[in-house]
């Protein structure tokens, strides 16, 4: 089971999704789920681990989007690209 099952269900569902037919809508159930998380972690002083997690799986969700699914990367040449 996920340490953060909130946000990391649909996160891992996407992560292993091949289907670029189905890969969009598992990235926007991710993405709500994880923005969701983070309006309740904003609140609390105790949240920085799970908040590392996030920010590991938003930089992976992009890595998707710019890898599977072509979209462009919005930090191409930026301090913030993973390239």
């Amino acid at each position: 089971m996920p340490k953060y099952p909130e946000w990391q269900k649909p996160y891992e569902a996407a992560v292993k999704e091949d289907d670029l037919q189905n890969l969009t809508k598992l990235i926007d159930e991710a993405e709500s789920a994880i923005f969701e998380r983070m309006l309740a972690l904003s609140s609390s002083p105790d949240g920085h681990q799970e908040l590392q997690a996030v920010r590991d799986a938003c930089q992976r969700l992009l890595d998707i989007k710019t890898e599977k699914l072509k979209w462009p990367n919005p930090f191409a040449g930026s301090k913030h690209s993973s390239e």
